[in-house]
């Protein structure tokens, strides 16, 4: 994944994601790029 794509994937989630902390079960394949960028902002996945 490349930079960009991950910017534009990670403001999308964000802009949908009103209250924090917050936990999200993921059931995806990925290796997890995005979900460790939101960590930072207390957007946990499970």
């Amino acid at each position: 994944m490349g930079f960009f794509e991950f910017e534009i994937i990670k403001s999308l989630i964000e802009r949908h994601i009103f209250s924090s902390p917050l936990k999200i079960l993921d059931i995806g394949g990925g290796t997890g790029n995005i979900q460790n960028g939101l960590q930072v902002k207390d957007i946990w996945f499970i």
